[in-house]
């Protein structure tokens, strides 16, 4: 496969096969002398490959959001090797990690808090083998930027509502009368109660008239009573006042 080489490693030709298992050999040879041959433990790629980190893993930030950018970790031989990948993503020193499944190599991560440090991990694998995590790369984003579009839209939104409320509290003020009355409508006494006021039973009337002749008589009772008891009280609080004698 490769002959008469300097260097200490050999790119074999694509036409092997992932599935073939087979067995390596090298020797070193220096003019006429040979050294033994060195033989590898069967290896089938499918199977043995070891899949190293991705490459190249960058972050671009971009107010509150980041751009993630990276490549394989070696390319693609054959579909056995179509990788897929799992980003992990989370702030500087937390335990918890969001997790994101991707097929490319460029992915963006939105709605990040503002003036952040965020660090992100890469790992590759394919259907049959898993890969190694990369090494944590760290950014901080940004201040969210608002463009011209985004400020005259919020500007716009401040007034409308200012007209809104201006507006409503002017129809307030104007129609406030008839508000009051939908809100608070004036007391009305049910209708059989005033029609019962307006022409009682003659029998309340009655009973209204006896009731008040004997509170009547009562009082005058009362009031002779309350005569005899002043009467006494005044003869036992002056001592110099004799009773009359009996004849």
């Amino acid at each position: 496969m490769c002959k008469n080489i300097t260097e200490t490693h050999c790119d074999f030709p694509r036409k092997i096969q992932p599935f073939w298992r087979a067995i390596y050999k090298v020797r070193a040879e220096q003019g006429e002398r040979m050294s033994a041959w060195a033989e590898a433990p069967p290896f089938q790629a499918n199977k043995d490959t070891k899949i190293g980190p991705v490459q190249s893993l960058v972050l671009k930030p971009h107010g509150n959001s980041m751009t993630v950018d990276f490549s394989p970790p070696f390319p693609p031989v054959s579909d056995t090797f179509r990788f897929k990948y799992r980003l992990y993503y989370g702030k500087e020193g937390a335990d918890d990690k969001m997790e994101v499944s991707l097929v490319l190599t460029h992915y963006v991560l939105d709605n990040l808090e503002e003036q952040t440090m965020y660090c992100v991990q890469v790992k590759a694998s394919t259907e049959r083998m898993e890969g190694q995590t990369s090494d944590p790369q760290c950014a901080k984003t940004m201040a969210r930027e608002y463009s011209g579009k985004d400020l005259a839209l919020i500007v716009t939104v401040v007034f409308a509502v200012c007209g809104i409320c201006c507006f409503t509290g002017y129809m307030i003020y104007r129609n406030h009368a008839v508000l009051k009355r939908l809100l608070y409508p004036p007391f009305r006494m049910p209708y059989h109660m005033q029609e019962f006021l307006d022409d009682p039973p003659q029998q309340l009337y009655e009973a209204t008239f006896n009731h008040r002749d004997a509170n009547e008589h009562d009082d005058s009772d009362l009031v002779i009573e309350l005569t005899v008891l002043s009467e006494v009280d005044q003869t036992c609080a002056d001592p110099n006042l004799v009773p009359a004698e009996k004849t």
